[in-house]
């Protein structure tokens, strides 16, 4: 059996590594905060019972919403995201994208930015008729005129195809955490 040396050790304040570290001399107590600390602050139950009340009431006010919409609409099926739409909805659109730099469009209670900035492809979506737009994906353009068709059309296809299944789920594209956390 080995004999425990930590007992001779003089803790100077707290456990871990850092209770045997010196504290610096330009170190002022005032000024220290305890989001300098490198740990995690502790979050109390009320706070998070609050944040997983506002998850839940953000999921009902969505099915709401999409609850609505499919009132005027009647049927949310699978999604038509074929050859068809591509060539007689997206490329025309995707055409208009690359001469004017900006469009947007409403898809059911969304509404899509699709932006270029400096040969880069947006797609951001709002919920709230374009209040706050969240960035959904991003996509970098080539000097290739027809592969740029090409990329902003899978841009259109996989912004719409992604909404349009939290329609088919009735679940919120995102939490908005940024407002109660």
């Amino acid at each position: 059996m080995r004999k425990n040396n930590k007992e001779d050790e003089e803790s100077t304040g707290g456990p871990g590594w850092a209770a045997y570290q010196e504290v610096p001399e330009d170190f002022d107590g005032d000024a220290w905060h305890r989001s300098n600390a490198q740990g995690f602050e502790r979050i109390s139950y009320i706070n998070r019972f609050r944040w997983k009340a506002m998850e839940q009431l953000t999921q009902f006010w969505f099915k709401v919403l999409v609850k609505q919409f499919a009132r005027s609409v009647y049927d949310i099926g699978p999604g038509d995201f074929g050859l068809f739409t591509e060539t007689q909805r997206y490329q025309p659109r995707a055409v208009y994208l690359l001469k004017n730099r900006w469009t947007t469009i409403q898809f059911g209670i969304y509404l899509i930015e699709y932006t270029i900035v400096e040969d880069i492809a947006y797609s951001y979506y709002s919920l709230n008729y374009g209040i706050r737009y969240i960035n959904y994906m991003e996509t970098k353009l080539t000097k290739n005129q027809e592969m740029n068709l090409k990329i902003i059309i899978d841009l259109f296809r996989e912004t719409e195809e992604y909404l349009h299944q939290t329609f088919v789920d009735r679940k919120p594209p995102y939490t908005p955490n940024y407002l109660f956390r």
